[in-house]
């Protein structure tokens, strides 16, 4: 899915899908970054899957970038544990319970 602001693209989702389980992968524009269009763009994805019957969607996000990190916290996603990978998290939602 492509994000419109005006009919500027504003950032990008897509979702991997293997056996009902979602994982996100997520884009916003360097001019648009930081005005919470990655929340807005995750947000409704969320909707759209949890209306396809996905059970979880996970995240993999660098260390370093810290407005997903907070972006995935605010939606309620929860950190997994990473044992072999130190420059990544992984986050994870039911959607059921979202």
């Amino acid at each position: 899915y492509i994000m419109y602001l005006n009919n500027l693209p504003v950032g990008q989702i897509r979702t991997n899908i293997k056996n009902f389980v979602g994982k996100i992968d997520y884009s916003v524009d360097a001019d648009f970054r930081g005005k919470g269009f990655g929340y807005i763009i995750i947000k409704k994805a969320l909707a759209i899957l949890k209306k396809e019957n996905l059970k979880k969607i996970s995240a993999v996000v660098k260390k370093n970038n810290i407005n997903s990190i907070k972006i995935f916290k605010k939606l309620k996603f929860n950190e997994l544990k990473n044992k072999k990978e130190n420059n990544i998290k992984t986050f994870e939602i039911t959607l059921k319970n979202y």
